[in-house]
C-alpha cells in the first residue's frame, strides 16, 4: 500500500511540473503561442503576457487603467481597483450595474461610467454621483462619452422609447444640456433615418470637430455623425452596411475604426477617407484600446483568447492571449503596459521591458 501512494504521489508531482512549465511559455506578440504564463516578472527582457484573476464572482465588462500600477474594472455588480497592476483589487463600489458601455478617465481622480445613468468620480472613486441629464425621456442607456482636456464633454445613448439622444456640456463647471435631435440633424433630416440607431461611441478630434458612431442593430447598418461647430449641427460623413462598434483617434488627423464583419478601417485625414485594414482574425473585433498621447500601440480583443494587436497602426497582427470566449474590453497604458479583459474576471497582461515610462 504504502509503495501504491508513493507512485501516485509521485505522478501528481510530475502532473504538476508539467502544468507548472506550460504555464512559464511565453507569448511574443504577433505570434499565436501558447497560453501567456503567471507570474511573469519584468526582468525578461523580451515582451511576454501573463494571466491575473481578479477574485471576484462577478460578468466583467469594462476595464480602465490610467497608469500601469492603477486601474478599474466594471462589471455588472460595480466597479473595483487595483493599485498593484491587477495582482489584487478592491470592490470600491457594490451596485446593481446591468450593463456598464463606457469607463472613461480625466485625471487619475476624475472619471465616468456609464449604464442607465451617467456616473462621475472626482476622488478616486471613493464615492460615485449619478448625473442627471435633462430631457423627459429617462434614458435606457448611457453608452458613449467623450471629454477634452478643457472640461467640455459628448455623450449619449437611448431613451427609454428607444430614440437616439445627445448632450454636451460646454466646461468643467457648465450644466449637461440636451442636443435637439431635429434642429441639429443627428436623426438625420426630415424621415429621421437615425432616431432609432444606437450611439457606440464618441471622439472628440479638434476643438469644435466630434464624431459619433451608430449602428442601426437588426438594421445592419452604420455612420459616422460630423458635427464642425461644437455639436451645432451634424451630418453623415461615413456609411457602411456593417454595424460600426468602436473608433479612436491618436491625433486630429490618424485614427481607427471597428465595425462587424471583421472590418477594420484607418484614416490619416481625419475621417475623411476611411480605409480598409486586414483583419487576420476574420472575426469581429468589438473592443479598441490605443496608447494615449498620439500613440499607435494597440489592442482589439476579438473572442476565444485572440486579440488583434498593431504596433505603428498601420498593420495588425493576431496573438493568442489564454483567456476565455468572451473579451469584452482592453486598456492599453503605453507601448509596453497593456491589459485584456475577460468577462470571467481574468485579464491577460501585456508587458514589454523594453519600454520604460
Amino acid at each position: 500500500m504504502n509503495r501504491i501512494f508513493a507512485t501516485l504521489l509521485l505522478l501528481a508531482g510530475l502532473s504538476l511540473l508539467a502544468w507548472a512549465q506550460a504555464r512559464s511559455q511565453k507569448v511574443t506578440p504577433g505570434t499565436q503561442a501558447a497560453p501567456p504564463r503567471s507570474g511573469a516578472t519584468s526582468s525578461k527582457d523580451e515582451p511576454y503576457w501573463e494571466t491575473l484573476k481578479i477574485g471576484f464572482d462577478d460578468e466583467f465588462q469594462k476595464i480602465a487603467f490610467p497608469a500601469r500600477m492603477v486601474g478599474y474594472v466594471a462589471g455588472k455588480k460595480g466597479v473595483y481597483k487595483t493599485g498593484d497592476g491587477g495582482k489584487t483589487s478592491n470592490h470600491i463600489l457594490e451596485a446593481n450595474l446591468d450593463n456598464v458601455h463606457f469607463l472613461r478617465f480625466q485625471d487619475a481622480k476624475t472619471r465616468s461610467f456609464g449604464t442607465n445613468t451617467l456616473n462621475y468620480t472626482n476622488d478616486g472613486g471613493e464615492t460615485w454621483t449619478p448625473i442627471p441629464l435633462p430631457g423627459k425621456e429617462g434614458m435606457l442607456s448611457v453608452s458613449a462619452f467623450a471629454i477634452s482636456d478643457d472640461g467640455r464633454a459628448f455623450t449619449g445613448g437611448k431613451t427609454i422609447y428607444g430614440n437616439l439622444r445627445l448632450f454636451r456640456r460646454n466646461g468643467p463647471t457648465s450644466r449637461w444640456e440636451s442636443i435637439d435631435p431635429d434642429k441639429t440633424g443627428y436623426w438625420g433630416g426630415a424621415q429621421a433615418p437615425y432616431r432609432q440607431f444606437s450611439l457606440n461611441d464618441i471622439a472628440m478630434i479638434g476643438p469644435d470637430e466630434i464624431l459619433a458612431v451608430l449602428s442601426g442593430g437588426l438594421l445592419n447598418n452604420g455612420v459616422i455623425l460630423r458635427s464642425t461647430n461644437g455639436g451645432d449641427t451634424w451630418a453623415p460623413s461615413f456609411t457602411t452596411p456593417n454595424d460600426l462598434y468602436r473608433i479612436h483617434f491618436a491625433d486630429a488627423r490618424r485614427g481607427w475604426l471597428i465595425g462587424s464583419g471583421a472590418n477594420l478601417w484607418m484614416t490619416e485625414d481625419g475621417g475623411g477617407a476611411w480605409n480598409t485594414q486586414l483583419n487576420p482574425a476574420r472575426n469581429d473585433a468589438r473592443s479598441l484600446a490605443f496608447a494615449p498621447k498620439g500613440g499607435s500601440f494597440g489592442l482589439a480583443p476579438v473572442k476565444d483568447g485572440l486579440v488583434l494587436g498593431a504596433t505603428t497602426g498601420k498593420s495588425w497582427r493576431s496573438v493568442k492571449v489564454g483567456l476565455g470566449y468572451s473579451m469584452p474590453d482592453a486598456a492599453v497604458v503605453d507601448a509596453g503596459w497593456a491589459y485584456v479583459l475577460g468577462s470571467n474576471g481574468y485579464i491577460a497582461h501585456y508587458v514589454d521591458p523594453r519600454v520604460t515610462q
